[in-house]
């Protein structure tokens, strides 16, 4: 399998939208098919607004029913296209995105973190929520200038934001922070470590932000070095992930150590060799749980399992987590 295609398969991979780009600089043509739109809401805590009938009032689902992201006409509203922002077309229909201030706007509407949901919910409805939520973080941190102080207003349909001081008039885009994260692997292991404010027992693949002068390889081997003392002999690109929370594009790699020795850093509570057999034993009693599959280290972690070589019948993660034991 190709990496596009690993990619693709992540949650929040939006392949088939069509961004439209070139409209974002035609208003009027813009203007129209705002006229037959539809619009995802956000609040100010960059939660989705979901269809009200989904959810009961402690916020849980209701009768175990699935949560779908509240979907608007943005013919309701015409008045308020300039402070909509445009994500592109997807199957024919033309979507935008809008942050709700309004007091009697937010109470009308049930709101849920796009984390708890995303696995529920359609995965391209799923993918146009992350892609509003990426450019909310970025529109709400940039309201002034980095260069002049000035306040900044959005153009480009959401995409750009300009400095209003005329001597000035900075222009400033949207940005993504890269981030690479990795399975590290020796003779057989998988490398998994911890933080102290993860679930108990929650075990996941190294990560760490790419700084400033550095290539995604030696940002790898600086960061598994920085949280588990390991040191990296090779590494190759598996597939990348958006990942809004807040602004991230997860890279992920497979790594080969050049040794087992370990040395847990600062960053962690824990981190852990773990055979093939040591694995299955964790996931089967409970004491080895593993990151959802709404995040690129699940895809990580399942491409190491599947390919292991004492995986003879090519049981995918996922199987084996189902065949583990419900605890008493």
């Amino acid at each position: 399998m190709t990496s596009s295609l690993r990619s693709a398969r992540t949650s929040f991979a939006s392949a088939l939208l069509n961004r439209g780009s070139e409209l974002r600089e035609q208003p009027e043509s813009l203007r129209e098919l705002h006229q037959v739109g539809i619009e995802l809401l956000l609040n100010a805590e960059q939660l989705i607004a979901v269809e009200p009938h989904e959810v009961i009032a402690n916020g849980s689902v209701a009768n175990d029913a699935v949560p779908r992201i509240l979907l608007l006409e943005t013919a309701l509203q015409p008045e308020l296209f300039e402070r909509r922002w445009y994500l592109g077309e997807l199957h024919s229909r033309h979507y935008f995105a809008r942050v709700v201030h309004d007091p009697i706007e937010i109470e009308a509407h049930s709101f849920r973190d796009l984390r708890q949901i995303a696995l529920l919910v359609d995965q391209e409805q799923a993918s146009l929520a992350a892609y509003a939520r990426g450019l909310q973080f970025w529109h709400a941190r940039h309201r002034y200038c980095g260069l002049c102080g000035f306040p900044c207003e959005s153009e480009h349909a959401g995409h750009r934001r300009r400095c209003v001081n005329p001597q000035c008039n900075t222009e400033h885009f949207p940005r993504t922070d890269p981030a690479i994260i990795v399975a590290v692997q020796f003779e057989g292991s998988i490398l998994l470590g911890r933080q102290a404010s993860w679930p108990p027992q929650r075990y996941s693949t190294l990560a760490g932000f790419v700084e400033p002068g550095e290539t995604l390889e030696t940002a790898l081997a600086r960061e598994v070095y920085e949280e588990a003392g390991v040191r990296i002999a090779s590494s190759d690109y598996f597939a990348s992930q958006p990942w809004p929370f807040p602004s991230s594009l997860m890279l992920g790699f497979h790594a080969t150590a050049a040794s087992a020795a370990l040395r847990v850093g600062d960053e962690l509570e824990d981190a852990r060799w773990f055979s093939f057999d040591e694995f299955n034993a964790g996931v089967a009693d409970k004491s080895l749980k593993l990151p959802p599959p709404l995040s690129i280290s699940f895809h990580l972690i399942d491409s190491w399992y599947q390919s292991h070589p004492q995986n003879t019948a090519a049981r995918s993660l996922a199987s084996l987590q189902r065949q583990a034991p419900a605890p008493r």
